[in-house]
């Protein structure tokens, strides 16, 4: 039992319950307050039914304290509103590390992993299979900070987009565990294989009603400074030593137990040695490893590096790029205005080229880009706009030349928008501009256009062409109410 830790805590949760009644009556220095995810398995749920709450009674036990949860979806805002606001004092599961929090040692390391059914005996194990180019693949995006899992930029820099579909980790939060509609996918042979985080595919896999094979990604490491594997720890209050190096002598006396917990929600255990040599990496561990279950025949696959296809419209840009994006110097960025406001009113034209002015298959690319990177996210389907700008109004605070919206796109903007020229190769970024641009044309000068005494004439497009690449291109009067003429 802890008597000086937790004296300790329970006199700052006194001064805290005085100076700001920020944590509630009858707070009790016996419980162990955990800050969890309702709708989260396999990690956490309302119900107790994750790995997490497992872990969270066993370390209440250890604590002869009992588990009372905050509850919260673990997106952004997470600890801010649970663990810094004062409301709980552990997070289960956290990177080791993680910046927000005081974090233990970690208690199992994990790694993003290859989905697929067992009958397609596809055994993937490395991003740069070849198969990869013309397989289904499905990823879960985030699309909140512009922020997406390590496969879904890995395969944007091998240029494997057109196959690839993206789940949001988020998904539907009405539905149980959202995260698994990616395994789920799988299961019903909508794509062929799935890219995922190890815990979540063991799990989904072990209840899966169909045959799911699992390997690790083998070769993360060539996409550098991308990460796959990760320890995860408990996360703490920054400054709450006492509890930290009290759940780090739990974590070391409970091993077995953790062991066999995790293994219960699909698990397994491997030395560190052999870890190693399958996962081919640089990382150096202590203690627990875990990689997933199911099928873990894991012989390397030995095949080539191969290199992304780039459109020839690309390929005379990049053979003459000097030091920077684009094929772009850095004099040609610097002189790249990123406002309108400029004084005296006189224009500075972009001198960044666009490699794709002339190709009419750009746009097409590039809608099937914005769908996949999850720009639909923010902006909403044909850049309706959404949590983000609109993008099909013909008005860029930093400018609509391509050059202006290619730099936005690349360095990201204040208020929301990431930069993407780290994370997607070139050709995708002009690409990408190319279907804004098209998006963004306005209508015929004769809709919409003129203020008169007499009944204006109104536009529509048809439903059918609100998802096309130019969908003003198809306007057409409008016919009160009966279906617009389609052979127009």
């Amino acid at each position: 039992m802890r008597s000086g830790s937790a004296t300790a805590r329970a006199i700052l949760a006194f001064i805290a319950l005085m100076g700001m009644c920020a944590i509630g009556h009858g707070q009790e220095r016996s419980r162990l307050r955990v800050c969890a995810d309702p709708n989260n398995l396999p990690f956490s749920d309302r119900d107790g039914r994750g790995f997490e709450n497992k872990l969270a009674e066993m370390i209440a036990t250890e604590l002869q304290e009992h588990v009372a949860y905050t509850w919260w979806a673990q997106r952004r805002g997470f600890i801010r509103n649970t663990l810094k606001a004062g409301d709980c004092d552990l997070v289960v599961g956290v990177p080791f590390h993680y910046d927000l929090v005081t974090t233990t040692k970690p208690y199992y390391l994990s790694t993003y992993v290859f989905v697929s059914r067992t009958d397609r005996n596809l055994r993937l194990t490395s991003l740069q299979d070849p198969r990869l180019r013309s397989l289904k693949i499905g990823v879960h995006l985030i699309g909140d900070d512009g922020v997406n899992t390590p496969p879904a930029h890995a395969l944007g820099d091998l240029g494997i987009v057109d196959n690839v579909a993206g789940f949001s980790i988020y998904g539907d939060y009405r539905e149980r565990a959202p995260p698994a509609r990616l395994i789920e996918a799988v299961e019903r042979g909508d794509i062929d294989v799935a890219t995922a985080w190890g815990p979540l595919a063991g799990f989904t896999a072990k209840l899966s009603p169909v045959p799911l094979s699992i390997a690790p990604i083998a070769d993360g490491h060539v996409f550098k400074p991308l990460s796959f594997q990760f320890d995860i720890a408990m996360g703490v209050r920054k400054g709450d030593q006492a509890l930290r190096d009290a759940l780090d002598r739990i974590l070391v006396r409970k091993q077995e137990t953790i062991r066999s917990i995790l293994s219960d929600y699909g698990c397994r255990w491997f030395s560190t040695k052999l870890r190693n040599d399958l996962m081919r990496s640089s990382l150096s561990t202590t203690g627990l490893v875990v990689v997933l279950s199911a099928v873990l025949v894991l012989a390397l696959a030995g095949n080539a590096s191969t290199q992304p296809t780039t459109p020839p419209e690309h390929r005379a840009a990049q053979d003459n790029t000097e030091t920077f994006a684009g094929g772009s110097t850095t004099s040609r960025l610097l002189s790249t205005p990123v406002t309108t406001l400029i004084p005296g009113n006189v224009a500075i034209r972009p001198k960044i080229q666009n490699p794709v002015a002339k190709s009419p298959e750009a746009a097409a690319r590039g809608m099937r880009y914005f769908v996949s990177f999850n720009c639909v996210g923010c902006h909403a389907p044909n850049g309706g706009g959404g949590m983000g700008p609109s993008l099909s109004n013909n008005t860029f605070t930093y400018g609509s030349d391509p050059a202006n919206v290619y730099l936005t796109i690349y360095q990201g903007r204040p208020n929301g928008m990431p930069a993407w020229g780290g994370v997607l190769p070139d050709n995708i970024l002009w690409d990408l501009v190319a279907y804004i641009g098209s998006i963004s044309k306005e209508p015929s000068g004769s809709w919409g256009k003129t203020l008169s005494a007499e009944t204006l004439n109104i536009e529509q497009v048809p439903t059918e062409y609100l998802q096309a690449v130019s969908p003003w291109g198809h306007t057409q009067a409008f016919s009160r109410g009966q279906k617009p003429n389609r052979a127009r």
